[in-house]
């Protein structure tokens, strides 16, 4: 009830302003501070982390380093920055205004590599007999790269500071990309997976994780992955949207 009230006093504060006035309590009336999610919100620029999000499993000081980079790095901070420069994110220019502001030339290298990346995910199965979406999920995909990607290099940057080298730094490596899988672990039903893939513009958690790393150039050189094995694919192949 109290948080009913306190919400319901918000909402009259703010009755007749513009949303550029208190615009943080547009936002904490429409994510309320205990979720665990993250948003990235367009017109004003902004990355909105509520405060349920900072808390284990996604985010906790008692762990490696790897893991809160791979999760609330990689997951959160990384996959929402990503937003503001993805498919819907890059018609908004830096006031959150929607502007063409690209060179033709930078467009048609983009809408290059969007279309390598849809083909790539309609080439995957969300379930054995279920094809992925690869239209249907592109920004949740490329945030998902451009996360993993970010948080990658904060984290080795960190590490190779702090000392570490040679086979040290590669197990931190891999701790990092095992973390990253580990983050989305779950476990579901076949009925859920036709109905993500019919709804939901994210892939589904494996796709999350396989469909993502196999861009990544330092996770074949962290496992070892060659040609023959089940997740390789060449290196020309490979998406680099950013």
């Amino acid at each position: 009830m109290q948080c009913r009230e306190q919400n319901y006093k918000l909402s009259i504060s703010i009755s007749g302003k513009s949303f550029g006035e208190d615009s943080w309590i547009f936002l904490i009336l429409q994510y309320p501070l205990y979720i665990v999610n993250a948003f990235y919100y367009h017109p004003l620029n902004s990355l909105f982390i509520p405060a349920g999000t900072m808390l284990p499993p996604i985010y906790d000081l008692s762990v490696s380093d790897a893991f809160n980079y791979a999760t609330i790095g990689a997951t959160t901070i990384g996959h929402e920055m990503t937003h503001g420069f993805d498919n819907n994110g890059s018609r908004f220019n830096q006031d959150g205004v929607v502007e063409d502001w690209w060179t033709l030339a930078d467009k048609l290298e983009f809408k290059k590599r969007q279309d390598a990346f849809v083909e790539c995910f309609n080439s995957m199965e969300a379930w054995p007999g279920l094809q992925a979406d690869g239209e249907k999920t592109l920004g949740e995909n490329i945030a998902d790269l451009g996360g993993l990607e970010i948080a990658y290099q904060t984290f080795m940057e960190k590490k190779a500071k702090e000392g570490f080298k040679g086979s040290e730094l590669e197990d931190q490596e891999k701790k990092f990309y095992l973390s990253f899988a580990q983050a989305w672990k779950a476990i579901y039903t076949q009925d859920h997976a036709i109905d993500a893939t019919q709804a939901d513009t994210h892939s589904l958690p494996e796709l999350r994780v396989n469909g993502i790393v196999i861009h990544t150039d330092a996770w074949y050189n962290a496992f070892d992955v060659k040609w023959g094995d089940k997740l390789f694919i060449q290196e020309d192949t490979r998406i680099h949207i950013w």
